[in-house]
């Protein structure tokens, strides 16, 4: 009698193995085909697909659909792109859900130094399918095109060469016809039409990325090309992912996008949200390839116009730009090591088409040897950074800061506040400890700033529309500064700033070239009230009150800024 060989897929619950539907493990023939073999064959029987040790060659993108698990037996599980052919990519999850890559490598094999591509390629893309139609060519007489029952002209959006065409001038929509009608004379141009109709259920969703390793799928390193990392994340929802390493993904390593394959950003209701990124490692460019500011223009992750996003104990080092860069409404980084970017060490609130991040919190992260800040947020409310360790950033710009608060004119007035920077250490900077330069409510409590190059606390007013309220109190200063500059300073020459400065510790060891002075006011707009501070010995400003044997300064101070100053003698 005929025996049968049984393979997995004939066995109930037992995984798919892509071994059974020919995929090569040898890295000889090409696997992309009976990769997504085995993955259709396990979505239609309910089963999760394997990839066993080996070494698989793609030459194409693998789709996966709803309700999936595919895992392998971890690096050793390794699929790499055929360098015939050009980048594309990997695995595609698009407008499905419920979705589990585990355990397995990516591997692109190849890229080019400095090179700005313009096409799409990752090793894992998550994106929307959007009702959209492509015109390449110029229109010489009216185009129109038919969608299924728009509910009003906001859910159109045209683009010509990516540029937003306007209502009525360039197109019209005839709500009773469900038609959309483009006008010959917007000209030549590449036209996508986008009409969100397909309601956030289109979205995806349920997804987790687990023990994935990626290294060399973007190519380019200039972020500038838009929508290439190693794992791209666009338009979806309640996304995590976990233990991956990235590598050598020059563009950046995990994008976290609300733009579109096709570089245009999407419509309301599509928004990306919930997403957590934890326990990740990224490395950044090495040697012969450029990872230097501005050409090699690239983060670890960096996420945009997204509604609410965590990132936790994760670790980059050496990334073209910030290592981690988030802007979105909602954001936390923490317990994160971020080492020896090329710009800061983490970047929260960048500005982007004038978006305004409305809780932010920083805690508990290490950032260490960046050339820029160690952190840097621009346009936050409710920002909370606590708890941080940072030294000998700033490394290629004096004039930056460990942590900064910064002015961007993309912000108006009070749109930087609610600001809390509390407990952190700050040790052997290059420039200033803690700088601020816009914002109100401004509480700086608790932090311990040691042998920093410039001041310990500056706090510069440069937005001429704004008040700038801060409260500066429990912090130990030593040795920051130089012998014309201060431990702490307020300057208002622009706009106002009102400081009120209490129980702060200031001592240095050497006044003839550190900390000349304790605290000061500069600039005409500069309200400062001083209590209850204690000075070293040996402080020589322009304001000097000492008390007794103990010859402790309560105040110091230049310029022509108002000096409110109570003190007294605070006990051994």
């Amino acid at each position: 009698m005929a025996l049968t060989k049984a393979h997995n897929r004939m066995i109930e619950g037992v995984p798919v193995n892509v071994l059974d539907f020919g995929a090569d493990r040898t890295g000889t023939s090409t696997s992309h085909a009976e990769i997504q073999d085995a993955i259709d064959h396990a979505s239609a029987n309910g089963k999760a697909v394997y990839i066993p040790s080996g070494d698989y060659k793609m030459a194409g993108i693998i789709t996966v659909p709803s309700f999936m698990t595919i895992y392998g037996s971890g690096p050793q599980s390794r699929l790499f792109r055929d360098t015939s052919v050009d980048m594309f990519d990997f695995m595609r999850i698009k407008s499905t859900s419920d979705i589990q890559l585990k355990d397995f490598k990516i591997d692109g094999v190849t890229k080019e130094d400095n090179a700005s591509y313009t096409s799409n390629y990752s090793g894992v893309r998550v994106c929307q399918t959007i009702p959209e139609v492509t015109v390449a060519e110029a229109l010489q007489t009216d185009f129109t095109y038919t969608f299924p029952s728009p509910a009003s002209t906001s859910d159109f959006a045209v683009y010509r060469n990516q540029v937003l065409q306007t209502l009525t001038t360039d197109y019209t929509v005839n709500l009773a016809t469900s038609t959309v009608t483009l006008n010959a004379a917007t000209g030549a141009g590449a036209l996508i039409i986008i009409a969100n109709l397909g309601g956030t259920e289109a979205q995806p969703h349920n997804i987790l990325l687990e023990g994935l390793h990626i290294e060399k799928t973007t190519g380019g390193e200039q972020q500038a090309a838009a929508n290439t990392a190693g794992i791209v994340l666009e338009d979806c929802y309640d996304v995590t992912v976990s233990k991956c390493r990235l590598e050598d993904n020059r563009s950046a390593g995990i994008l976290i996008s609300q733009v579109s394959s096709y570089g245009i950003r999407s419509l309301p209701p599509f928004q990306t949200n919930k997403i957590r990124i934890s326990d990740c490692v990224g490395y950044g460019e090495v040697f012969p390839f450029d990872n230097s500011w501005p050409s090699g223009f690239g983060s670890f992750i960096t996420g945009n116009q997204f509604e609410e996003m965590q990132v936790s104990g994760c670790y980059a080092d050496g990334f073209g730009y910030t290592n981690i860069g988030l802007n979105g409404q909602k954001q936390s980084v923490t317990g994160c090591i971020s080492l020896n970017s090329s710009y800061a060490g983490i970047t929260l609130g960048h500005p982007s088409e004038g978006s305004r991040p409305a809780e932010v919190v920083c805690s508990n992260n290490i950032c260490l040897n960046n050339n820029y800040a160690g952190i840097t947020s621009v346009g936050a409310t409710n920002l909370l950074i606590s708890g941080n360790a940072l030294a000998n950033n700033c490394v290629t710009d004096s004039a930056a800061a460990e942590i900064e608060v910064r002015y961007d004119s993309n912000y108006v007035a009070g749109t930087s506040d609610k600001i809390t920077i509390s407990d952190n250490v700050i040790r052997d900077g290059n420039a200033v400890g803690i700088q601020c330069e816009v914002g109100n409510s401004i509480f700086i409590t608790g932090n311990q700033i040691h042998d920093c190059g410039n001041r310990a606390l500056f706090l510069t007013q440069k937005n001429a529309t704004d008040v700038m309220e801060v409260f500066v109190a429990n912090n130990y200063l030593k040795d920051s500064g130089t012998s014309t500059q201060s431990a702490i300073e307020v300057s208002a020459t622009t706009g106002a700033a009102n400081a009120l400065c209490m129980n702060n510790y200031i001592f240095t060891s050497d006044v003839s070239t550190k900390q000349g002075m304790g605290i000061t006011a500069v600039g005409s707009l500069a309200d400062v009230q001083v209590h209850d501070n204690w000075f070293s010995t040996g402080y020589v400003g322009t304001l000097n009150t000492n008390f007794g044997a103990r010859n402790t300064k309560a105040f110091n101070a230049f310029s022509s800024g108002t000096l409110t100053l109570s003190t007294r003698l605070l006990t051994p």
